[in-house]
């Protein structure tokens, strides 16, 4: 629908009360004078607008919201309003740095890799042409007009970049690197293949082996699973931080998630480069499947929590039991502490030792289980939040 001219972002909050089973009662808007009690059951509902630059009764509105502790639900509302009768925008107006009144149409990538592979003829730009605009369908089977190449211009763009990456190949970009991916994965689809790795160059091994590897499954995507591991290069550093940076490791796009996959990954990695079997330390976000793989070959390794996964699972649960903004707040401050101006109060995670641990958590549990049948929430679940503590957590904090 083409460009979007940005048209405000107010902010309203709400200040919701609930019933003693937790379900919502009553909301409230607050003005924008009014300051809500602290720690109250306060939402922010944030709308940003935008006005169509080809049609301008059309308009986009995105609206998310934030609980007081600033956490954001997994789902945004975007909205496409007319303000009068609905209609087709037919008239598309060119962005704002276009040379011509043309409407813009982007040239899809599988056209524009067509194109750099005509080069490697000996045909005419014409010939390369017209090939590349029957390969795609031509005007009667083309799903978009970004399929369709534009014209000889597309060749020379084609050949000036190919012509740049064949002089300066490290400098080939993400894209090209994306592409070659893609085109891994689209592979094995058709082979079949249960799992494809995507390895970097093994001669930053040695880095990867001293210090720590970082696993984590980060997307989805048509039922493949792609799970990307991060290191630290020890021989470098940055200039503000003094820390050595982190690079992206070997990638797995997998269509299973169990140990045996991750297992297969791991051990390909220590046939190409043995030396990583000597990895000292491994954080994940805390996949059960992931860890118990890699166990079996990282056997002197020591396997670490991230700790952003770990306090986020802990939202999680509470929220899902229903308590209200305060209860949370006085469950992650006695678990994670809490700092007021100048002053840090201390949690369950900054105990000293095992001993000083227990003791603390035990003493919290009649503190946890009072407060929850307060707002009667346990009948909800088969288990109190201190026993899903105890069973699920306090092994990932020891």
């Amino acid at each position: 629908m083409g460009a979007w001219e940005h048209n405000g972002s107010p902010k309203k909050s709400f200040l919701v009360k609930r019933d003693k089973h937790g379900m919502v009662k009553n909301v409230t808007l607050l003005q924008e004078n009014e300051s809500p009690v602290e720690n109250s059951d306060v939402f922010t509902l944030k709308r940003i607008y935008y006005v169509n630059k080809s049609s301008s009764d059309l308009r986009k509105v995105i609206s998310t919201v934030q609980d007081s502790g600033g956490v954001e639900p997994w789902y945004t509302l975007i909205q496409y309003i007319f303000k009068g009768k609905e209609h087709q925008v037919s008239s598309v107006l060119p962005h704002g740095n276009a040379k011509t009144t043309k409407p813009y149409a982007r040239l899809m990538s599988s056209t524009r890799n067509a194109l750099q592979a005509s080069l490697n003829g000996k045909e005419t730009v014409s010939n390369a042409l017209d090939n590349v605009y029957r390969s795609v369908g031509d005007v009667t089977h083309a799903h978009s007009v970004g399929q369709l190449p534009r014209g000889p211009q597309d060749i020379y763009n084609a050949r000036c970049a190919a012509k740049k990456e064949a002089e300066n190949p490290t400098s080939r970009g993400p894209t090209a690197e994306v592409r070659g991916v893609w085109e891994l994965l689209e592979k094995a689809k058709r082979e079949e293949k249960e799992d494809v790795g995507v390895p970097p160059s093994f001669e930053n091994a040695e880095y990867i082996r001293t210090f720590l590897l970082f696993w984590q499954a980060i997307a989805s995507f048509e039922n493949i699973s792609l799970t990307v591991t991060t290191y630290r290069n020890l021989k470098l550093h940055h200039g503000s931080t003094k820390k050595p940076p982190v690079f992206i490791g070997p990638i797995l796009m997998h269509k299973h998630k169990d140990w045996k996959t991750y297992s297969r990954f791991a051990n390909t990695l220590i046939t190409e480069c043995p030396d990583l079997e000597g990895i000292i330390a491994c954080g994940t976000d805390g996949e059960k499947v992931l860890i118990n793989g890699l166990k079996r070959n990282f056997r002197f390794a020591l396997f670490l929590r991230c700790f952003i996964h770990f306090k986020d699972n802990v939202k999680r649960e509470l929220q899902q039991r229903g308590l209200s903004s305060t209860t949370k707040n006085l469950f992650l401050a006695e678990i994670f502490g809490k700092q007021e101006e100048d002053v840090k109060y201390t949690g369950l995670v900054d105990c000293g030792n095992v001993e000083e641990f227990d003791s603390k958590l035990q003493g919290l549990q009649k503190k946890w289980d009072e407060r929850e049948a307060a707002e009667n929430n346990s009948s909800k679940r088969s288990s109190t939040f201190y026993e899903w503590f105890l069973k699920e957590k306090v092994r990932q904090i020891l």
